[in-house]
C-alpha cells in the first residue's frame, strides 16, 4: 500500500501543452527561453527544455476525503451549469 499519490492538474497540464505549441509554431517561444506567460495559467517557468506547470497535488490519509469532496461538488455544480 502506498502512503501518497501525486497528481497534476491534467486540463491544466493540456491547455498548457497546446498553448506552449501554439508560441513555439508562431515562433513566440524561442531556444533559451527562462519564462513563459499563459493566458490561463500566469507566469510559467522553463528549465531547460520542460515547462514547469507547477507543484504537484499531493493526496494522502490527511487530505484524501475532503480533496475528493471538494473536487466532486465541484464537477457537479459545473455539470449542472452546463447542463452535462
Amino acid at each position: 500500500m502506498t502512503d501518497a499519490v501525486i497528481l497534476l492538474e491534467t486540463t491544466d497540464l493540456g491547455y498548457l501543452t497546446i498553448e506552449a505549441a501554439v508560441a513555439l509554431a508562431r515562433d513566440q517561444l524561442k531556444p533559451g527561453a527562462t519564462n513563459f506567460v499563459s493566458k490561463k495559467l500566469g507566469n510559467i517557468q522553463i528549465r531547460g527544455d520542460n515547462l514547469i506547470l507547477g507543484k504537484p497535488f499531493i493526496f494522502d490519509k490527511s487530505n484524501i476525503a475532503n480533496t475528493i469532496l471538494t473536487r466532486y461538488s465541484a464537477v457537479a455544480k459545473r455539470a449542472r451549469r452546463e447542463r452535462i
